[in-house]
């Protein structure tokens, strides 16, 4: 490369810095604005399924990481750390950051959900047992998969048995939102799996 590409590069980089896309001081789209979205028709529709995407999303996510750190998957092919394989995990790994991220991401997606979006449009007993479910299994992961992590944005971080017990009553409380024998089903499995990793075998029965 020569001279006059470099100078061409820091010149690009410059006036980049300074460009208000990478620092906006304003939302300029209105159509991105939280409040105009909670006054679009069916605004808890629409977040309920972006909710269950990102649900899907991110289940997906921990099912491949934790598939390479069993005997189940030789990781040679995938984008995933290689060192997972020993396995060995460290919190500097970008993996390990990501999975922690997932668990914050769905958490505040379904509080946002029941404490926000609730409020400003009308909500159905379904749409608030699937936003529970989708908070109780962020705590459920969290209790799983960490020694620690916080249970509320910006918070302090709580051990991985305040966090089973937080799925275990998140996962009450969407019970009162549903009488539909799978989906109390599906719940009541995943409180006996909370249960059964804190080691209460009554309960997990």
């Amino acid at each position: 490369m020569n001279i006059k590409n470099y100078i061409l590069i820091a010149s690009l980089a410059c006036a980049c810095s300074s460009c208000e896309l990478l620092q906006p001081n304003e939302i300029i789209n209105p159509n991105v604005d939280e409040d105009t979205f909670l006054k679009t028709p069916n605004a808890m529709s629409t977040w309920v399924n972006g909710a269950n995407r990102s649900f899907a999303t991110i289940i997906g996510s921990y099912v491949e990481l934790t598939e390479i750190l069993s005997d189940n998957y030789f990781n040679n092919y995938s984008q995933s750390s290689k060192v997972f394989d020993f396995p060995t995990i460290l919190y500097t790994d970008i993996d390990v950051t990501n999975l922690q991220r997932h668990v914050g991401t769905l958490r505040e997606t379904a509080i946002q959900g029941l404490e926000v979006v609730a409020k400003a449009d009308a909500t159905t007993d379904e749409q608030r047992y699937n936003l529970y479910y989708i908070k109780g299994y962020s705590y459920l992961l969290a209790g799983e998969y960490f020694r620690a992590l916080p249970v509320e944005n910006g918070g302090e971080v709580k051990g991985w048995k305040e966090n089973l017990n937080l799925a275990i009553s998140t996962f009450t409380e969407a019970l009162k939102f549903t009488s539909d024998t799978d989906e109390t089903a599906f719940i009541n499995t995943l409180i006996a799996r909370a249960y059964y990793r804190l080691g209460n075998k009554v309960n997990a029965v």
